[in-house]
C-alpha cells in the first residue's frame, strides 16, 4: 500500500489528545541522549544517565540497581499503555494492541511451562485484554478454556491450534525459538484481522510482515539453515510474495539487492548486508534498519490534525524507546563495544 492511498479517520473527539501527543513528541529520546547512554563506562552509570531522563527506580533503596532496571522498564511500557487507554476513544484500535499483549504473555508462559521455570516480573505485560490466569489456564489446559470474556471463541480457537503446533515443534526440536515463530504468525494474522478498518494500521502490519520476512531470509541464508524454516518462519500479510522470497533465498546475495533496485527496501538491504560484511559479521544493522522503517511508516499520521492515528504513533514511538533502553541495558551487561550498541537503536528522527 503507497502512503498516498491513506485515509485518515478524521475524528476531531482526538482533538486534545493530538495536542498532548504533540507535546509530548518532543520529550522523546533523541540522537545526544542515545549518545549519552551508548558511551557510558558500565552498567551502573548506564542506570545513572537513563535516570536522568526520567528512567528511574520508585523505591531510593533500589535506585542505581542492575536488577531493578527491567522493572522500570515494565512500568514505563504499562504507562504508555495506560496513557494510550486513557485517550484512545476507538474500542477495536485499543483491542488491536491489548490482543499483542495477549499474544506476547503466551509466548512467556508457554516458554517456562516447557521448561519448568517461572516467568520474572518484568516478562510478562499487564495491559492484555485476558487476565495471566486465563492465559495460563489456557496454556496448561487448552481444551478446558472457553470464551466467557472479551474474547471470542473463534480467537479461542485461534490461541488452541497456534499454541499446540508451537508446543509440537519445541517438541520435537527442543528449539524455543520455534515457539516465537508461531506465535509471532498469531499476532500478525490477528492483527491482520484486527486493523482492517484502518489503511493506515492496515499498512503498518503490511510493511511489519515484508520486513520481518526480508531479515529472516538474509538471517537464514547467511546461516544455511534449510529452506523449510523460511516458509515456516514467514509472517502473512506483506505485499511481497511468499514465492518471490522464496526464489530470492536460492539468489547470489548481489541478485537479490538488486532485485529491489529503486524500491523501498533497496537501502535497507544495501546497509544492512554492508554489517553483516563488516568487522562484527552481525545482523544488528539490518534488524536497526527494518526497525526504523516501521518507525517511518508512522510518521506520516502528522498528516492529519484529527484522529486515532497520531495517538497510536507516539504509543508505538514510546514503545520503541522502550525497546532501544532495554537492549542497550542488555548490551552492557555483556560488556559490548560502542559500535555495537549504537547499532542497537531504532531512531525515530
Amino acid at each position: 500500500m503507497k502512503s498516498s492511498d491513506l485515509k485518515w479517520s478524521d475524528k476531531a473527539d482526538y482533538g486534545y489528545a493530538i495536542g498532548l501527543v504533540r507535546a509530548l513528541e518532543a520529550v522523546l529520546l533523541g540522537r545526544s541522549q542515545y549518545d549519552r547512554l551508548v558511551r557510558t563506562k558500565d552498567v551502573a552509570e548506564f542506570i545513572s544517565i537513563a535516570a536522568d531522563f526520567g528512567y528511574s527506580s520508585r523505591s531510593q533503596e533500589a535506585a542505581g540497581s542492575a536488577t531493578e532496571f527491567p522493572q522500570v522498564l515494565s512500568r514505563a511500557q504499562e504507562e504508555n499503555f495506560a496513557f494510550f487507554a486513557q485517550y484512545c476513544l476507538d474500542r477495536w484500535v485499543l483491542d488491536l494492541f491489548r490482543i499483542q499483549a495477549d499474544v506476547h504473555n503466551l509466548k512467556v508462559l508457554l516458554k517456562h511451562r516447557l521448561t519448568g521455570t517461572e516467568p520474572k516480573p518484568d516478562e510478562l505485560l499487564g495491559h492484555g485484554r485476558l487476565s495471566l490466569a486465563k492465559l495460563g489456564g489456557l496454556v496448561a489446559e487448552p481444551e478446558r478454556a472457553r470464551g466467557q470474556g472479551p474474547e471470542s471463541e473463534s480467537e479461542l480457537s485461534a490461541y488452541r491450534i497456534a499454541l499446540a503446533e508451537a508446543r509440537q515443534e519445541f517438541e520435537r526440536t527442543g528449539d524455543p525459538a520455534l515457539i516465537d515463530i508461531r506465535l509471532d504468525r498469531l499476532a500478525q494474522e490477528l492483527a491482520l484481522s484486527a486493523a482492517r478498518p484502518s489503511r493506515f494500521l492496515t499498512g503498518y502490519f503490511s510493511l511489519h510482515a515484508d520486513l520481518v520476512n526480508l531479515v529472516t531470509l538474509v538471517r537464514i541464508k547467511e546461516l544455511g539453515e534449510e529452506p523449510g524454516l523460511f516458509r515456516t518462519a514467514l509472517l502473512p500479510g506483506g505485499r511481497l510474495s511468499p514465492e518471490l522470497l522464496n526464489d530470492l533465498l536460492f539468489q547470489d546475495w548481489d541478485a537479490l539487492v538488486r532485485s529491489f533496485k529503486l524500491g523501498e527496501f533497496q537501502s535497507m538491504l544495501e546497509d544492512g548486508l554492508a554489517g553483516l560484511r563488516g568487522p562484527e559479521r552481525s545482523f544488528l544493522r539490518l534488524e536497526r534498519r527494518a526497525r526504523e522503517m516501521e518507525l517511518d511508516w508512522l510518521r506520516q499520521s502528522r498528516w492529519t490534525a484529527f484522529g486515532y492515528e497520531p495517538l497510536v504513533t507516539f504509543y508505538l514511538w514510546r514503545a520503541n524507546e522502550h525497546t532501544n533502553l532495554r537492549r542497550l541495558y542488555a548490551a552492557k551487561l555483556l560488556g559490548w563495544s560502542e559500535r555495537e550498541c549504537r547499532e542497537l537503536i531504532a531512531y525515530v528522527e
